[in-house]
């Protein structure tokens, strides 16, 4: 876990792979397709430990994390693994190319926009604590 001086919590969490050095370049290619789609969290390789890394942050300046705050942002990049975890682990030890997968990220896109076309996507609800505005969760 991290906080910064500019009150940033970003939780670091990690596969049980390395990206083999031959797939890196491919590696990288699913991670921009994939970073482009989340909305709260954010793969990436260090080229130095080649080990794939999933961010999770939010800026908290002024404000008070509860316990459920830090649950939700660990949840956030459990579900970006459990989404993509088979995905990366393909293209980062045997070697598969990303095209494949790219391919099923394009046709999800376009299924959602159909979806959002057609009003059928809603937006989620917030969450919050109106007794104490300060606290997030």
């Amino acid at each position: 876990m991290c906080v910064d001086r500019n009150d940033l919590l970003g939780p670091r969490r990690y596969p049980p792979f390395q990206v083999k050095p031959a797939y890196y370049p491919e590696a990288c290619l699913l991670i921009k397709a994939i970073n482009v789609q989340a909305r709260h969290d954010q793969l990436e390789i260090p080229p130095e430990s080649r080990k794939v890394r999933l961010v999770v942050s939010a800026g908290i300046e002024g404000l008070t994390p509860t316990g459920l705050f830090f649950v939700r942002m660990l949840q956030a990049g459990d579900d970006m693994f459990s989404r993509w975890m088979v995905s990366l682990a393909a293209v980062a030890v045997p070697g598969r190319p990303a095209k494949e997968d790219l391919a099923a990220l394009a046709n999800k896109e376009a299924a959602a926009g159909q979806a959002q076309e057609g009003g059928e996507r809603t937006a989620p609800a917030a969450v919050s604590n109106s007794a104490n505005p300060g606290n997030l969760h």
